[in-house]
């Protein structure tokens, strides 16, 4: 924006200067032809007064001659004035009083209305040299005049002749600064429109790079997930044989066992979704096509809730949860141990908000029918910190994270599981007054289900496109 306002000043001042600059010397050939004209008219007075006076013997310059003849003077130098193109024609005496106006402007032996503005250009002339003024505005018009010296036939000063430029006289300078501004208004323009290219195709660069860093972090991020996938599925194995082995046990103490017995179901289960993670924590940086078993949603929650509230919570908050009916047996595209993942890392990050809150409580968890047809939305809501505006832009980035110890990874992942099926994440929070995180999620097939309202509250909101 700098460069662009510098830009058009430089241009804007040059185009001024320029105009400037030929604008004097078109005003000073229009004063050289003003002189001209008042030299020729000077002429025409000449032979006039010659021809008037003729019978009248040593009559002054204009000076008590007939009224009879002044008129007929008056009426052929008015008639000199439109062919000449200018405005009219004055002589003055060499007192400078007004002998003649071809307009009738100003009464005769008045003296010289413009006498202090035309000072110089006076005394020029009446040393005897014609001289023109510089031109001037009068109500936007634009005036310019001439001084001619009348000499006699002994060569003595008898008087001066003004002789003044009309508006039509200025019409290549009108229209020289007419052009100026059209043209200025214009490459201004067009400047403003590169300018606003150059900021797009600026903004699109910084994009691209950025899109850059982030698949170079991924790529990091996949070289080490490589070399962690080996290390963790292998005590992954272990733990499944040994949960696998006591489930059988404990099968074989009768129902006494049955609550140990879910719990090792519970313990494979989760071994299971681990190992699913570590693969899809591979793929995280080359997200592949969405399964195509799609997930059915309920379960996935009630599952994810039971689970998160053992594992997490450990009695500190209760997860509470809300779902529509009408979205029992609705699937969505999202795979259910994506599904999982995803909610599970939510209400991870609730708990966590919540503890560093300092504050027990509920984080409500709520299934509804999405903005538009055919979707799904699932909100978390807890009490806890909150964030504020500049996180809340942040957040979901790779390696962004305002927990001591944390990868910045949970949300990240979450929004590329949500993009590989056209989901959406959005964040609602304010400092110290808590946070919902909604997941929007396609539907896999539209089902006639009443929109959702809004979050409640304000908030800054991020889309997880």
């Amino acid at each position: 924006m700098v460069l662009l306002f510098v830009t058009l000043v430089v241009f804007n001042g040059t185009g001024w200067f320029l105009y400037v600059q030929v604008r004097r010397t078109m005003e000073q050939r229009m004063g050289e032809q003003l002189v001209l004209y008042g030299q020729w008219s000077a002429t025409e007075l000449r032979l006039r007064l010659s021809e008037i006076f003729a019978s009248i013997d040593d009559v002054p310059f204009l000076e008590d001659e007939p009224p009879t003849a002044l008129e007929r003077l008056r009426t052929e130098m008015t008639a000199l004035v439109p062919k000449l193109g200018l405005t009219r024609l004055i002589v003055y005496d060499a007192d400078l009083r007004v002998k003649l106006d071809t307009a009738g402007l100003v009464d005769v032996n008045k003296q010289n209305p413009y006498a202090v503005v035309d000072q110089y250009e006076i005394a020029q002339a009446l040393a005897g040299t014609p001289a023109a003024t510089l031109s001037y505005n009068v109500a936007d018009n634009p005036f310019m005049r001439a001084y001619v010296p009348l000499l006699g036939e002994d060569g003595a000063l008898d008087g001066l002749l003004a002789v003044e430029g009309q508006r039509t006289y200025f019409q290549p300078l009108m229209r020289l600064r007419n052009l100026m501004l059209v043209l200025g208004a214009l490459v201004s323009g067009a400047l403003v429109v590169m300018a606003a290219l150059a900021l797009q195709a600026l903004r699109r660069f910084v994009r691209l790079e950025e899109a850059m860093n982030h698949t170079d972090r991924l790529q990091t991020l996949g070289t080490l997930a490589a070399g962690m996938a080996h290390e963790i599925r292998n005590p992954l194995g272990i733990i499944r044989i040994t949960a696998e082995t006591l489930e059988r046990e404990l099968e074989r103490a009768g129902a006494a066992s049955a609550d140990r017995v879910a719990m090792c179901r519970d313990i494979l289960g989760e071994v299971d979704r681990v190992h699913g993670l570590v693969g899809r924590f591979l793929d995280y940086a080359r997200p592949g096509e969405a399964s195509a078993q799609p997930g059915e949603i309920v379960p996935a929650v009630h599952h994810t809730v039971r689970l998160s509230q053992k594992a997490l919570t450990r009695g500190r908050v209760v997860i509470e949860t809300e779902i529509d009916p009408a979205l029992d047996g609705a699937r969505t595209p999202l795979p259910a141990p994506s599904l999982q993942q995803v909610l599970f890392n939510l209400l991870r990050n609730a708990q966590e908000a919540m503890d560093e809150a300092g504050r027990s409580g509920t984080v409500q968890v709520t299934v509804a029918p999405g903005p538009r047809d055919g979707e799904v939305s699932i909100a978390v809501r807890d009490g806890g910190v909150g964030m504020t505006p500049a996180q809340v832009r942040r957040a979901g980035e790779p390696f962004v994270t305002t927990k001591p110890g944390g990868t910045g990874l949970g949300l990240s992942i979450t929004k590329n599981l949500l993009a590989s099926v056209q989901g959406r994440l959005e964040i609602a929070s304010r400092r110290e007054e808590g946070t919902t995180v909604r997941v929007t999620l396609p539907l896999v097939r539209a089902q006639e289900i009443p929109r959702m309202t809004p979050i409640p509250g304000e908030g800054e909101v991020c889309n997880g496109h």
